[in-house]
């Protein structure tokens, strides 16, 4: 089987490339960081750059009006979200604070055993959302500089990025031996377009829930809509891990509303959530799917790795690992 490692070559090349990529991502964590949100933004304004050449005729003119439309939607929405957000953090976390030392679950459970069970969950969780809403404060304040040079290079990288993705796509056909270039190009077809509707169906779903929960605690006057909003929205970019911590401060923040209240607001997260369920699985319908258990692992596992960052890309990384088994690994294990 070594032998027959040995002699593919484009599995042989894709193994040591994987090795480097790793590699140079361990060692260099912010230019990895910048490289991958370059490729986020250049895959997620694709359809929008196809839909405007189609408009306009202009394939330079696409592009730089969808890098214009995607660097103002963020402003925008920057300029909006982030006086509420860091208005409404304080009071916030006074708050969080409050509902834990009160355990003001304690006032709609009463069965003794699932009241203990309750208390250990919480207890569990506690020392990990304080350290959470501790943590974004620490790295905020002691890497700002970071933070900013990373959205500099990416912009800048987005902005040169866009309009050499054709070259880029050669250049890394033309690191892989002549004749197996064929085959890398479908493999990397494929990579593109998985990672391609998921991205944008993750884009898509996070947008749906940070926006839900903003009109929603807005139309009913309810406080911290600003930082609510944000957090789903952040969130919704871990598939499933995410929306367990989405969940945390919003439980927290509905134990102050009454049962009623509670019950409504876990019913509205539930049909938010249905919702955007059912629009990531049409979106990605056709195109390889991943394991509820092995999306958990790799986020676990990437994490470890890469840190929060790792958190978010582990599931587009197994979706890469995952084309590249069912192109190489599996014809070879089928044949012994």
């Amino acid at each position: 089987m070594l032998k027959e490692v040995l002699q593919n070559k484009a599995f042989f090349f894709t193994l040591i490339y994987l090795f480097l990529f790793f590699l140079i991502a361990k060692i260099f964590p912010d230019v990895f960081v910048v490289i991958s949100l370059v490729f986020f933004f250049i895959i997620l304004i694709e359809p929008l750059a196809n839909f405007l050449r189609e408009l306009f005729r202009s394939d330079v003119l696409s592009k730089i009006l969808s890098v214009v439309i995607l660097l103002f939607g963020f402003s925008y929405a920057f300029y909006l979200i982030t006086p509420i957000v860091i208005s409404e953090f304080g009071n916030f976390f006074n708050f969080v604070m409050n509902v834990l030392e009160n355990k003001l679950w304690r006032n709609y459970v009463k069965d003794p055993s699932l009241l203990f069970l309750l208390d250990r969950v919480i207890e569990f969780f506690e020392p990990r959302v304080l350290g959470v809403l501790d943590t974004i404060l620490s790295v905020l304040a002691s890497n700002a500089i970071r933070i900013v040079s990373i959205v500099v290079f990416t912009i800048l990288g987005l902005m040169y990025g866009i309009f050499y993705t054709r070259e880029i796509a050669n250049f890394f056909l033309s690191m892989y031996p002549k004749t197996c270039r064929d085959t890398m190009r479908e493999v990397l077809k494929e990579v593109h377009g998985g990672l391609g509707r998921y991205i944008r169906v993750i884009f898509v779903n996070s947008i749906i829930v940070g926006v839900a929960y903003f009109v929603v605690f807005r139309i009913f006057n309810l406080q911290y809509s600003g930082i609510i909003a944000f957090w789903g929205f952040v969130t919704n970019f871990i598939p499933i891990v995410g929306v367990i911590l989405e969940l945390i401060p919003v439980f927290l923040f509905s134990l102050s509303l009454g049962l009623e209240g509670l019950i409504m607001m876990m019913l509205f997260a539930s049909a938010i959530h249905i919702v955007v369920f059912l629009i990531f699985l049409h979106m990605m319908k056709g195109l390889e799917k991943l394991n509820p258990l092995y999306i958990i692992f790799s986020i676990l596992f990437f994490g470890k790795i890469f840190g929060t960052f790792g958190t978010f890309i582990g599931v587009p990384i197994a979706l890469v690992l995952k084309i590249l088994w069912k192109s190489f690994v599996n014809p070879l294990l089928e044949r012994h």
